[in-house]
């Protein structure tokens, strides 16, 4: 399903033109067993083919200067299917490597595959003559030398601090407070005890990568349920593999506090409890697109297209590597 060309591409040799399957997500078996319908999180035609014929060599009447900013995997979709369609893509990335959170995400335990995809992405860039410029932000002076016809952001999305839900910042004097991205990015290290505000997917993976590593966990959602973005099988296995580990989790914390002296409470239904000796928090829960530069962009009157978490990241059918894949495929073909 990850790719309809896979026999082919084998007889011929062509091994490392295959597209990996993430090996993990399994998306694809629960959406024909619950909703009847095929789906795939790294090819966007699954389920739509009869829509999106895609033919080696066809391409756009006219070819255009695309600038795609930010290799994640919705900036490297988007870089391809445009290229594919025959025009002159240019792919900046800030970082120094391509692959934006699915890198940071094969750093959590057991979803070293998850970054199979990357390597792929690297070889069809290069087929298709992709310019990639590494360490390099697009800026308003990138936007003004380049000049080019279409801009796709796809700068991703920054962790937030949850004011309002985190009261009592001002008392913080030996709590470390992380943000979740540098956490894993930066290879930060903890203290013993740490709390992990948010139970979505990056917070049960969060939480994982750390009692991995030997630390006294304790999770905490606001909402009801863990993970609702995640397959039910991965979900049901990430949560075994805490439960193992020893992680202390909740559900339907309201509210936390720290108090002075680093005394740490949360609230909820079940009315007030004591964290006992926390030592860091990382902030896993609240994120916001990253839109600067598409604001800029717009002023300039260039046709900016936005996809990935540049695009959201909460709403349903937001927030995803099946959502950045498949708009940065959607908006590629389209430009």
């Amino acid at each position: 399903m990850a790719d309809a060309d896979m026999v082919a591409k084998a007889r011929r040799g062509d091994i490392s033109d295959i597209r990996f399957c993430l090996a993990e997500c399994l998306g694809c078996i629960e959406g024909i067993l619950r909703y009847g319908e095929a789906s795939c999180a790294v090819n966007p035609r699954v389920g739509r083919e009869y829509l999106l014929n895609d033919i080696e060599g066809e391409k756009k009447d006219a070819s255009k200067k695309i600038l795609v900013a930010g290799a994640g995997c919705a900036g490297l979709e988007a870089a391809r299917r445009a290229a594919f369609a025959g025009h002159g893509v240019l792919l900046c990335e800030r970082r120094g490597w391509i692959g934006g959170q699915l890198r940071l995400a094969a750093c959590i335990p057991e979803r070293e595959e998850i970054a199979d995809i990357i390597p792929w992405y690297e070889r069809q860039l290069n087929k298709l003559h992709v310019e990639i410029r590494l360490n390099t932000a697009v800026d308003e002076g990138l936007l003004e030398k380049f000049n080019p016809d279409a801009l796709i952001v796809a700068t991703g999305s920054v962790p937030e601090v949850p004011l309002g839900y985190l009261d009592g910042l001002s008392n913080v004097e030996d709590i470390e407070l992380i943000m979740v991205d540098e956490l894993i990015e930066e290879q930060k290290l903890t203290g013993e005890t740490v709390l992990v505000i948010g139970g979505n997917q990056i917070g049960l993976q969060v939480a994982d990568y750390l009692a991995e590593r030997g630390k006294s966990v304790y999770l905490i959602e606001k909402g009801p349920k863990w993970a609702v973005e995640m397959a039910r099988a991965d979900r049901r296995y990430l949560i075994g593999r805490l439960t193992d580990r020893g992680v202390v989790r909740h559900r339907g914390v309201e509210r936390i506090e720290i108090q002075p002296v680093d005394d740490v409470w949360m609230s909820g239904a079940t009315g007030r409890e004591h964290l006992p000796a926390i030592e860091t928090i990382v902030l896993a829960s609240q994120r916001r697109p990253n839109t600067s530069l598409a604001e800029v962009a717009e002023k300039k009157g260039i046709e900016t297209h936005i996809v990935g978490d540049t695009a959201g990241v909460s709403g349903e059918g937001q927030g995803t590597i099946m959502a950045a894949i498949a708009g940065g495929y959607d908006v590629g073909r389209s430009v």
